[in-house]
């Protein structure tokens, strides 16, 4: 199909076309013309400052291809993974209005402070609003733990080694990890592995987030690519 250009695989050049379109526009609207071989930001002005700015200033991202890469990139880790968890944390938020009214007590303190500029108008908590708030941390942790965003990781063997389970792997092999089985072995989480209990996430105490490891909780990846 990708050598005739018919089904799926027309479909799929037809989307990159136009994501590469809308790439090299983004580049182009941050870019300045070039100088000195170099290439500039637009503005130095903090407000102007964003993730695509950063990487046309380094160096190591003058290949304009490798650029089209991490700017995509960006957008679908920054869309898919968000869109993707959201609704599985109201999923469980409904099904459990006790964690609700811990987050919205937890909330309301903040609150007090916010006047919403008009009845009915919408609360907005900026970031460093919501960083003590473990509990809303745990929740979401808990949530990524039995609905991961993705939820199975391929990786490839860099050398041939053998396995912690005595498996034998070789250089080039792909290995692929079901993270949704993962969150849900007992194995790893315990007897209630199956239940939406965000408390596994906290201190005895439930004031400090309680560690745990990345490669036991690969929501976020681990080892370098964390």
């Amino acid at each position: 199909m990708r050598r005739l250009n018919i089904g799926s695989e027309r479909k799929l050049r037809t989307a990159h076309t136009v994501l590469r379109r809308f790439a090299a526009e983004m580049i182009e609207e941050r870019s300045k013309i070039t100088l000195n071989g170099r290439r500039c930001a637009l503005s130095n002005d903090d407000e102007n400052e964003d993730i695509l700015s950063s990487y046309i200033n380094d160096p190591d991202y003058t290949d304009n291809d490798l650029l089209h890469a991490v700017l995509l990139s960006f957008m679908l880790a920054g869309r898919d993974t968000i869109g993707t968890t959201l609704p599985w944390v109201f999923y469980n938020l409904a099904q459990n209005p006790g964690i609700v009214s811990i987050i919205c007590s937890q909330l309301s303190p903040i609150a007090s402070h916010k006047v919403p500029a008009s009845t009915g108008a919408m609360m907005i908590f900026e970031p460093e609003d919501t960083k003590p708030l473990v509990y809303l941390r745990a929740a979401l942790y808990e949530t990524l733990r039995l609905y991961p965003s993705a939820p199975i990781e391929r990786k490839t063997v860099a050398a041939a080694d053998i396995m912690p389970s005595g498996h034998e792997v070789k250089a080039g092999d792909t290995i692929l990890i079901s993270l949704h089985s993962m969150g849900r072995l007992e194995d790893l989480w315990g007897k209630d592995c199956l239940d939406y209990n965000p408390n596994r996430w906290l201190s005895k105490d439930g004031n400090t987030q309680r560690y745990v490891p990345s490669h036991k909780f690969l929501a976020f990846n681990s080892g370098s690519r964390i």
